[in-house]
């Protein structure tokens, strides 16, 4: 699945265009990248990968697992698991992973009701 934008500037006749899409391995190396960027910054949890047991080592040697981990959270199953699920879109501007969208349709938990939220998002820090 994927949904792109252009975000145009009218007054100086530009635009730029990014896509949401679902995560994919074809993104392995920009998304590692950023995830060193949200890690040198301490905010590895930015981008899933710490909460899915994965440091940015792990993440350039298994970026597959992560993947397919990543994916699973959206699955029905997890709502009955953990009273929640989470789409995950990642944010690609010129075939470069920049940020990530996430969508939660359930809020099955004390800590999302009260901070997460239907809707989290973030930005690679270099952006």
């Amino acid at each position: 699945m994927t949904v792109e934008a252009c975000i145009a500037d009218p007054t100086r006749h530009e635009h730029d265009s990014c896509a949401l899409e679902v995560p994919h391995i074809r993104y392995g190396d920009s998304f590692s990248r950023g995830a060193a960027e949200f890690a040198d910054e301490g905010r590895l949890d930015s981008t899933y990968a710490a909460f899915l047991g994965f440091d940015v080592p792990r993440l350039r040697r298994d970026f597959g697992t992560f993947v397919d981990d990543l994916r699973r959270m959206a699955d029905e199953s997890r709502l009955r698991r953990a009273g929640y699920r989470d789409c995950i879109f990642w944010l690609i501007e010129d075939g470069c992973y920049i940020g990530q969208s996430s969508i939660r349709p359930e809020l099955g938990t004390p800590y999302l009701m009260t901070y997460g939220g239907h809707i989290g998002y973030s930005i690679r820090p270099s952006y």
